[in-house]
């Protein structure tokens, strides 16, 4: 139960830095690199290089250029598209299950201590935390599925190297991080 409450700003970083006061997706990543939506679809922003889009029928603009792509390049930028919609979309679900989560633990505990039974406490979160847990799994799948994209794309299109924002090993369970060893 105590990992589990630790592991929660963890789990909702992620989560938490895809929402800004706009409404739309938006994180950071590396210190330098900026992903989000707006108007012209998936924004990339890598430090000492002009903005780069992607758009949902797979074009990649870097600056106000379209690079030219051939059929494999837009169907892997468009695979990236939607995939980056899934991490902003699981991440947005993984913090709204944490928030939840939370706030059922604060009236978990103050009502179990009033009722004298704090023996029910640790039942009641943990079979809570198990919906955080399943969309941290979701969201931590989304992105193995995007660094993977990604690697693709930036192999086949040098333009779009410097916008690789995912980085490092992505490990969602004790097999990967066994496997990892």
């Amino acid at each position: 139960m105590k990992s589990k409450l630790l592991l929660m700003p963890l789990l909702l970083a992620p989560a938490l830095a895809a929402c800004s006061d706009s409404g739309s997706a938006d994180a950071h990543f590396n210190g330098a690199m900026h992903v989000s939506f707006d108007d012209s679809g998936l924004k990339l922003t890598a430090s000492g290089q002009p903005d780069a889009h992607v758009t949902p029928s797979g074009d990649l603009i870097v600056g106000h250029q379209a690079v030219a792509v051939t059929p494999v390049q837009r169907a892997l930028l468009e695979r990236f598209y939607g995939q980056a919609e899934k991490v902003r979309d699981d991440g947005i679900a993984t913090g709204e299950a944490g928030a939840e989560m939370g706030a059922h633990a604060i009236g978990s505990v103050v009502s179990n201590l009033f009722a004298g039974t704090p023996d029910k406490i640790d039942h009641e979160v943990d079979s809570r935390s198990r919906t955080v847990e399943t969309a941290a799994l979701h969201l931590c799948n989304d992105l193995q599925q995007i660094k993977s994209t990604q690697s693709e794309i930036a192999a086949q299109m040098p333009a779009f190297e410097p916008y690789a924002v995912f980085r490092g090993e992505v490990r969602c369970n004790e097999q990967d991080s066994t496997a990892a060893r």
